[in-house]
């Protein structure tokens, strides 16, 4: 039975917050998504409270805050949550980078988004039009082992948890994929900033999007 569970994963990255927010490219999924930033003395720059740079940079962020936090389901009230989406984060692109590549490959198909369904449906999560053409349960399971079909399974009840889109077909995997890598970049380029200010994550994004949103009853749902 095939590996789908490697969790060998791309090198981290090394940008700082401005290549992060503004270069287009997509960065190599990493095992750890926001490791600690690799060259201090760059990054202490950031620590120049009335530095035009760092304004625009700040001011950039808040925009982005908007439309990253918008696009996410879990609610944001703590920092044990703004920690626990980031893990969230970084285990569904290793699965839409790898595990679904491999079981689909596994299975001799060739729409991700057919395997993607036979597995909401193994997690109880019927939907998806194309019933007839997606794997059963019972070939998922003869597949992988039932352990391991389990755990695709919750890794697409995952993801469904995690982002404000439908997910069927290849082509919302594809914008499911791009939205995470999106939010990575954008939860790199917070974590680096607040380092930089000498505070935490949690308090720096309270500052950007406000109080509102962190009120019970607003903001997420």
């Amino acid at each position: 039975m095939e590996d789908i569970y490697d969790s060998d994963s791309d090198l981290s990255e090394d940008r700082l917050p401005e290549q992060l927010l503004l270069e287009g490219d997509n960065p190599p999924v990493a095992r750890r998504a926001w490791p600690e930033p690799p060259v201090k003395e760059a990054v202490g720059r950031w620590a120049e409270p009335v530095s035009t740079d760092h304004m625009q940079q700040l001011e950039l962020l808040r925009r982005r805050a908007w439309e990253v936090l918008g696009v996410l389901r879990p609610k944001l009230s703590k920092p044990e949550d703004l920690n626990a989406v980031m893990q969230q984060i970084a285990r569904s692109s290793h699965f839409l980078a790898v595990s679904l590549p491999r079981a689909t490959e596994s299975l001799g198909l060739r729409a991700q988004g057919l395997v993607f369904q036979g597995l909401l449906l193994r997690a109880g999560l019927g939907r998806g039009s194309h019933y007839q053409e997606r794997p059963s349960a019972d070939r998922l399971d003869s597949t992988f082992g039932q352990v391991a079909c389990e755990g695709l399974a919750l890794s697409c009840k995952e993801l469904c948890e995690l982002l404000r889109v439908k997910i069927e077909d290849d082509g919302d995997l594809d914008l499911a994929r791009h939205i995470l890598e999106d939010s990575k970049r954008f939860f790199r380029s917070l974590t680096l900033l607040a380092e930089g200010r000498c505070s935490e994550p949690f308090e720096l994004l309270r500052e950007l999007r406000g109080q509102d949103y962190f009120r019970p009853g607003l903001g997420g749902a």
